[in-house]
């Protein structure tokens, strides 16, 4: 299974911040884990002022993350756009 969703990916389609998406992954590592390896990269871009972690999550940890957050708007849609994509992947699984 592919860690292909970002922190960053989940902080910008939620509309909750990059750094609270983070501590809450960060919070939740020992869960994460249980659906497999995190992967961590590192951004150097100066952008940001210096390097910051991204974490790349699979689908799994992906879902279990975004069901923690707060239902604002942009997360509750965000949470229907993946239990749709969920569903769709278990109907055709070839497709996923």
């Amino acid at each position: 299974m592919d860690n292909d969703i970002s922190s960053t990916l989940i902080a910008n389609r939620s509309g909750i911040s990059e750094d609270s998406v983070k501590r809450l992954i960060r919070n939740n590592m020992g869960f994460l884990e249980d659906f497999g390896k995190v992967d961590i990269e590192v951004d150097r871009s100066m952008e940001r002022g210096g390097p910051s972690k991204i974490y790349r999550l699979n689908i799994y940890q992906a879902w279990f993350i975004v069901s923690c957050l707060k239902n604002t708007k942009k997360a509750a849609q965000l949470k229907m756009d993946m239990t749709k994509q969920m569903i769709e992947e278990t109907h055709n699984p070839s497709m996923g």
